[in-house]
């Protein structure tokens, strides 16, 4: 398992598109990622869940990664939260 606590820079925060992409990069790897927010979870292979964390700009979003893939699917996060 691999975790990483983010705050997040864009100035939209979570929105369609970073949300979107989000959910493609985990699809694409044999991982299970979660986004935490708070008390809040949402599976990043599932975009309403994703963007209906509401997290704003200045919000820390905790990644955990587990699986076959999961540091290549942290660093892919990261890359599009940053």
């Amino acid at each position: 398992m691999t975790y990483r606590k983010i705050q997040l820079k864009d100035p939209e925060g979570l929105h369609a598109r970073n949300s979107v992409q989000i959910c493609m990069a985990v699809r694409q790897r044999d991982v299970k990622v979660c986004l935490r927010l708070g008390e809040r979870e949402a599976a990043a292979d599932q975009i309403l869940e994703v963007m209906a964390l509401n997290a704003g700009c200045g919000d820390w979003i905790e990644i955990i990664s587990e699986g076959r893939e999961e540091t290549e699917a942290l660093d892919a996060l990261l890359e599009i939260l940053q």
